[in-house]
């Protein structure tokens, strides 16, 4: 029988907030179930046993055998940069950090390196230590001032490896503005891409014209864009900019905010920005168009000649295209080559109807739009606050051209990866990659099968898509959202994060808890010594139980980093946005220990057979061929999909151009849709407004209140699926406090079943936790490979500061296919593990 409910959520009613116990959990595994008992597993076990039970099989149970990767695919514990070997030892770390790098500064630097590069990678391979190298995505491209002695016969002092011998530079060493005290050093250069292209004389061999497996940069019409359009010393001049730099909306470069070294403001360049302020540095950036084909010329050569010094991993910058996307379009979403790329975009989609398509022109168009919206607006005014009118939200052309960002950009990071395949090929030796900048604000310029592993940059207190609509501090507020979507992102079903918090020990392992228990690591950020020796101890004491799990749930909450672009104007992003209410259905989860996984839209089609309800939230592009191809079957099969926004479902997919819909598809799917499964419809997104929220409440009565007002219908509503069999009980807990994080994990191929338990209970002040007490009760659901099998059930506890304990084996009570055990008192983190004896 069909099901629908439509729920206004302008009355908020008071709801008794109350998780099921283990009386309504056996009440509720006899009901009817919308999935069927026959389940057909991806794994090496034998299913072709009866169940035992007479009661319905998990949807989570279909979850798919993940065969770990490699080392980077198994918890692999990488320390900070810039430290030791034997403080990475001391650490148990496995992985050093990215030690060597080009961020763009050109081959120079990249050679001029080479030498301790080589030896500090032998030295790490010969202490058993995997290493890495950092290389710049479709972010920026740097130029810095470097100190050198020119000889009265006109050559450059050489230093042993033969090139121009670097005797000061803005990064290690620069402190003076007396260039003499440099060892004599009597002139400075701009050390850059545009040097090395430009072949100044200074670089010697190491000059664009000596490789030739790095293209020559050009502007569209085929010119080439060599030499400046002033000189050398003045870097921002280079022609390779002015043809291949991402550009404002004025068709000015992007610069990158750049520093002055101490003592060196006398040699500093100065150019003005965009709104008209006049900058010095000493070291800057140009942002980059990564539609024009040099930069991933230049990009692969680095990763060649990086993976032929021997480095294990890179790490990749800027996988998003914040520095030619961003935050705020009109200030870097454009350049020669996007201009020209998108007219053949335009052709190869007739659809448009424009005319003149051989002239047209992105920037020139937007600003023609610009004074049709407001005849006053002011089109070279960045700031004007036209370009935040909603009204470009329903635009086609600017709609198009976002979606032709996000091909372009998913093209070039699909270069980079094939790029490092090809040299780890060639090499004879895994190399991988870690992509930066995920899980949100990325235009969906990537392609998750061309990803190894997410390797990102996060904070709690502020997000680029969402603003300040993010987690906030424990104990009211949770990262679950994040960690459990990178950890489901890649090809990896791990992750690793720099978490950006305050460096305090206590902190630190609580929030590499709460990672470890959504199969992440983290890397650095707020992390101290301790908190990383002690984590990384444990994860060395759990790796063979833990390698291959993933996180076990029911419910499937989606991201779609399409519908998110969906919110984008030229002038910024409207932070109540799909991110938004993804993170606050997680939060809420989070906040009331209700088992979910995050997925990626890309994702979702191989995956939905794990699920029994999906929460769709502000899911707003979206085709009717996957609704009718995906989603209908899904829901036929007895699935229950929540869906938020009544304009859920307004655009359509990017590979159709964003384009309006004819009707808000998904929405109109919750008010016509008449088969077996259910459609739990919301008109507003309501929990956008608790996440605000909760990320400000620094008191305990302020988080109550907000559980009263928002949390108590989400709870409802789970009871409610509790009771009429579309989900099944997998966790109750009796006597837990409130500020932890539970995570449910299985290893399909190990047919290991986990609960972890994070103790959040934390005082900043005193940064200290209050122990969890002895007596908390878990009562867990049994996968059904566990059924009927003679059990073992081990716990783990990661409470030793010095001497990690291994896992020790428990007392529990078995009930058909409940487990229940008691646990001690534990301060940070506890993982019950179940297996067979």
């Amino acid at each position: 029988m069909m099901k629908r409910r439509i729920v206004s959520l302008l009355l908020l009613l008071p709801l008794v907030l109350g998780l099921f116990s283990c009386d309504n959990s056996n009440e509720s595994s006899q009901a009817e179930s919308t999935v069927s008992n026959d389940v057909s597993l991806e794994t090496s076990t034998d299913v072709s046993e009866p169940l035992p039970f007479d009661v319905p099989v998990s949807s989570a149970d279909n979850m798919k055998e993940h065969v770990t990767l490699g080392w980077w695919d198994n918890f692999a514990k990488f320390n900070y940069e810039n430290l030791s070997i034997s403080e990475a030892q001391t650490l148990g770390s496995e992985a050093g950090g990215s030690y060597m790098s080009d961020e763009g500064r050109g081959l120079y630097w990249r050679y001029y390196s080479k030498q301790s590069n080589k030896t500090t990678i032998d030295a790490w391979h010969n202490a058993g230590l995997k290493i890495g190298a950092w290389i710049e995505g479709q972010g920026d491209s740097r130029i810095s001032i470097v100190a050198v002695k020119k000889n009265d016969d006109g050559t450059y002092q050489k230093a042993s490896n033969g090139m121009t011998s670097l005797l000061a530079n803005h990064w290690y060493n620069w402190t003076s503005g007396d260039l003499s005290s440099f060892g004599g050093a009597n002139e400075t250069k701009w050390m850059g891409v545009q040097s090395f292209v430009n072949g100044d004389k200074w670089q010697g061999e190491y000059i664009l014209e000596n490789f030739k497996n790095i293209l020559t940069p050009t502007y569209p019409d085929g010119r080439e864009a060599i030499g400046y359009l002033e000189d050398e010393t003045k870097p921002y001049s280079a022609l390779l900019y002015d043809a291949c730099a991402a550009k404002d909306i004025n068709g000015k470069w992007t610069a990158v905010p750049g520093t002055v070294a101490n003592g060196a403001n006398s040699f500093a360049t100065s150019y003005v920005d965009p709104y008209g302020a006049t900058k010095k540095i000493t070291d800057g950036a140009i942002a980059k168009d990564t539609a024009s084909p040099f930069w991933l010329s230049y990009n692969t050569d680095a990763i060649n000649f990086f993976a032929e010094l021997g480095t294990d991993w890179f790490w990749c910058d800027n996988w998003n295209s914040w520095d030619n996307f961003g935050a705020k379009p009109v200030e870097k979403a454009f350049g020669d080559w996007s201009e020209a790329k998108f007219r053949e975009y335009l052709k190869a989609h007739p659809e448009y109807e424009v005319e003149n398509v051989d002239e047209f022109s992105i920037t020139d168009y937007l600003k023609a739009q610009l004074k049709e919206y407001n005849a006053n607006a002011n089109a070279n005014n960045l700031n004007d606050g036209t370009w935040k009118n909603q009204k470009w939200t329903e635009n086609e052309i600017w709609l198009a051209y976002m979606s032709f960002k996000s091909e372009s950009n998913k093209a070039y990071n699909t270069g980079i990866y094939d790029a490092v395949k090809a040299a780890s090929d060639k090499a004879q030796k895994e190399i991988i990659i870690g992509s930066n900048d995920f899980p949100y604000l990325t235009i969906n310029g990537y392609d998750t099968k061309k990803m190894d592993l997410v390797h990102t940059e996060y904070m709690n207190h502020y997000n680029a898509s969402t603003g300040s609509i993010a987690s906030g501090d424990a104990p009211y507020s949770y990262s679950g959202h994040t960690f459990n979507l990178c950890s489901n992102t890649t090809r990896s079903k791990n992750a690793v994060l720099w978490y950006y918090h305050d460096s305090l020990p206590e902190m630190g392992k609580m929030y590499g808890y709460e990672a470890l228990a959504n199969n992440c690591t983290l890397y650095g950020g707020g992390q101290t010594t301790e908190s990383i020796g002690l984590v990384n101890r444990a994860i060395g004491k759990t790796k063979k139980y833990f390698s291959g799990r993933q996180i076990y749930a029911e419910i499937g909450v989606v991201f779609c980093a399409e519908s998110e672009t969906t919110y984008f104007t030229p002038g910024g992003i409207d932070n109540k946005n799909t991110a938004a209410a993804y993170m606050s259905w997680c939060h809420a989860f989070d906040e009331l220990n209700i088992p979910y996984r995050s997925v990626q839209m890309q994702n979702l089609e191989s995956e939905i057979d794990m699920f029994s309800v999906l929460v769709l939230p502000q899911i707003r592009a979206i085709d009717q061929s996957y609704i009718d191809d995906v989603l209908k079957p899904y829901l036929d099969n007895g699935g229950t999909i929540i869906i938020t926004g009544s304009d859920s479902g307004s655009y359509s997919s990017m590979k159709n151009g964003l384009q309006l819909n004819e009707s808000a598809l998904l929405a109109t799917l919750a008010e016509s849709y008449n088969g077996d499964g259910e459609i739990i419809y919301y008109e507003n997104n309501f929990l956008t407004a608790y996440m605000e929220k909760v990320a400000t409440s620094n008191t305990q009565a302020a988080v109550d209140k907000l559980k009263t007002d928002y949390l108590d219908q989400v709870s409802e509503l789970y009871d409610e699926l509790l009771k009429d069999g579309t989900l099944l009980p997998l966790s109750s807990y009796e006597n837990l406090p409130e500020s932890v994080a539970t995570t449910l994990n299985y290893n399909v191929t190990q047919n290991l079943y986990f609960c972890d338990i994070v103790n959040m209970q934390y005082t900043k002040d005193t940064d200290s936790l209050t122990p969890v007490e002895e007596g908390v009760e878990v009562t867990l659901r049994l996968p059904s490979r566990l059924w009927g099998k003679e059990l073992e059930i081990q716990l783990f506890n990661g409470d030793t500061t010095v001497t990690i304990n291994r896992p020790k084996k428990i007392d529990f009570e078995l009930d058909d296919e409940f487990v229940t055990v008691t646990l001690p008192e534990f301060n940070y983190y506890v993982s019950i593990m179940i297996g067979e004896a």
